[in-house]
């Protein structure tokens, strides 16, 4: 959340999320926190979503999340990182 302009938030509730917006210099990011921790950061531009960083898998709120899936509509990747476990037999 560095160099995000902090006056420009708007903060609102959907169901069980809690969005806050920030203005871009070309569009929007939201952070959406669910059950009070970080789950999915999405970066639109002025018309549609640019990428969209998911989080699942947090044991505790200051853990780090078992998975996280970086997924951009504009260049059409996706890509999904997978915590190794310190203690993981191969």
């Amino acid at each position: 959340m560095r160099r995000l302009n902090r006056a420009s938030e708007i903060a609102f509730k959907k169901d069980n999320e809690l969005l806050h917006r920030f203005t871009l210099a070309n569009g929007y990011v939201y952070y959406i926190e669910k059950n009070g921790g970080l789950a999915e950061i999405v970066n639109t531009g002025k018309h549609s979503k640019v990428i969209t960083i998911s989080m699942s898998g947090k044991t505790s709120p200051h853990a780090m999340p078992g998975t996280v899936l970086f997924k951009h509509y504009k260049a059409h990747f996706s890509i999904q990182l997978t915590k190794i476990n310190e203690h993981a037999d191969q």
